[in-house]
């Protein structure tokens, strides 16, 4: 929550608008859109946004098809831009009080509209959802990961978190993990729109870096002195073969800098600080440097651990090692802390190539993983996982059915935690 509060005012033409910027996947695109479109009840509380920087605009004719039930406002963006700038437009078209971005392969949740009109309620500027949902799209991956819904457990618990100092703590960890940091989040988050033109106010652009997601989030985290934490599910995370997450899952998203296709069409400057090769983790860090630049705090930075990076690297990618430890050097970092944490992310990487065996060979993956859901069910840590699920629109409707009975309780828990914090 920002320090300044608008409790229940609503200033925007919808509650929620969903921002989906897309590229030369349609066919996902309009599945997502399509999706959404048949929320029941949802009237013109929603607003779907979509900006298409594909090689033709042949999504154009089935979004105005979609567009006849659902607010859908839709542009095409015929000269190749970079990501970020499709990223930017869509949310600048936004009208919504509130906006959840997303990728064209991934899925929201009816629910999400009961959250954000109890944010509205409240005054709440920004709401992180937990317990990751994720869905793997036919071909997208190899052996038993493909068409694969995975649910990770939920507690429907509730938190108000200190930003300032989950971002430190973000930092310290060298950045590399997003999804788990308890930071705003407009990439599957909740988030006020006005906040969004405070960033503009203070940087010139919506977003910048490689990553608007990661960019966002640290520029968000500026903004905000506290925020709202539920432990439930409200989007799908989507990986089809064309995303980074498909080229993560394929182990394709390495390589040197100057062939990173977030460079497409801009000019650049890498942070001193990150390793200079590309790969997720140091596109994600050097995002993040550039948000505390652009909005002021280039004084954060002293807080980001190069050692962590670098360590990762090592581990992860020791073909660029020239890379690290040139970084290592100019930036005089603890070798010492280095190496013990290079020993200690081996050893988890040790133990995901196993699991990648497993997952890529059904015959020996199939009993396996009959094996351990009994373990964690009988440990109480009962992860759901569903095969054979043809679309993130079905596997949205999985999820939803799993956590709509949830809901009341949570929005009952908000209104006691927030109450409790004095926030109303």
């Amino acid at each position: 929550m920002s320090k300044a509060m608008h409790k229940g005012e609503m200033s925007g033409r919808y509650l929620l608008s969903v921002v989906v910027p897309t590229r030369n996947r349609q066919k996902y695109a309009l599945g997502l859109i399509e999706q959404i479109a048949n929320f029941p009840n949802s009237n013109d509380a929603i607003q779907i946004v979509v900006t298409d920087n594909s090689d033709n605009d042949s999504l154009r004719d089935e979004v105005e098809k979609v567009a006849g039930k659902r607010n859908v406002k839709y542009l095409y963006i015929a000269e190749r831009i970079p990501g970020v700038d499709n990223y930017a437009k869509a949310i600048e078209l936004s009208e919504g009080e509130y906006v959840c971005c997303v990728g064209d392969d991934d899925a929201i949740l009816p629910d999400l509209l009961m959250i954000a009109e109890w944010a509205l309620g409240n005054g709440v500027d920004a709401v992180k959802f937990g317990a990751q949902a994720s869905y793997v799209w036919p071909s997208a991956a190899n052996g038993y990961m493909s068409s694969r819904l995975s649910l990770n457990r939920f507690s429907t618990s509730v938190s108000v978190v200190n930003v300032e100092d989950e971002l430190i703590s973000f930092l310290r960890s060298g950045c590399l993990d997003l999804p788990s940091a308890k930071i705003p989040k407009a990439y599957h988050g909740l988030v006020r729109r006005r906040l969004f033109d405070e960033i503009f106010k203070r940087t010139g652009r919506y977003c910048g870096g490689l990553s608007p997601d990661i960019y966002l989030s640290v520029s968000l985290a500026l903004l905000l002195d506290n925020l709202i934490c539920i432990d439930v599910p409200l989007t799908i995370f989507g990986a089809c073969r064309q995303s980074t997450t498909g080229d993560s899952l394929n182990k394709t998203n390495v390589g040197r800098l100057e062939d990173a296709p977030h460079f497409v069409g801009q000019e650049y400057e890498w942070d001193e600080l990150v390793p200079r090769y590309y790969c997720g983790a140091n596109i994600w860090a050097d995002s993040a440097m550039h948000a505390l630049v652009d909005m002021g705090r280039a004084d954060l930075k002293k807080h980001f651990s190069v050692e962590h990076i670098a360590a990762y690297g090592l581990a992860e990618n020791p073909r660029y090692s020239d890379a690290i430890k040139a970084c290592l050097s100019s930036c005089q970092c603890d070798g010492r802390k280095v190496r013990k944490l290079v020993l200690s992310m081996r050893k988890r990487r040790r133990i995901r190539f196993i699991k990648d065996v497993l997952k890529n060979n059904s015959s020996i993956a199939k009993p396996f993983y009959r094996v351990r859901s009994a373990i964690r069910e009988r440990k109480g840590d009962d992860r759901y996982v569903a095969s054979g699920v043809c679309s993130a629109a079905e596997a949205a409707n999985i999820v939803h059915e799993r956590i709509m009975d949830c809901i009341p309780r949570i929005i009952s828990a908000l209104d006691l935690r927030v109450s409790d914090n004095g926030e109303r």
